[in-house]
């Protein structure tokens, strides 16, 4: 394994990713656990429009930046299919 760099392009990529991504996870596991009696699209669905609003009104300066970020994170996704796999729990939990 080669040696770990804090001050890398990679490392800091990778704080930003999973930063975002416990963000988005807190707030689809709220979506999804207190979802909205009267709500007629999914969790992901209601995120992905209002990230989308956001992202439309404080980015629209910065299209060309959106599309090649959207081509890293697609590709860092890729790369996490391919790469990380969970492990089944147990057959017997521990108690």
């Amino acid at each position: 394994m080669p040696d770990y760099d804090a001050n890398s392009a990679a490392v800091q990529f990778v704080d930003a990713l999973v930063d975002v991504g416990a963000q988005l996870a807190t707030i689809l596991h709220h979506m999804a656990t207190y979802p909205s009696p009267d709500a007629e699209e999914s969790p992901t669905d209601v995120l992905r429009r209002l990230l989308g609003e956001i992202f439309d009104e404080e980015l629209r300066h910065q299209p060309g930046e959106l599309v090649i970020t959207a081509d890293v994170l697609s590709t860092a996704a890729t790369a996490i299919e391919e790469n990380l796999f969970l492990v089944p729990p147990p057959a017997d939990p521990p108690v």
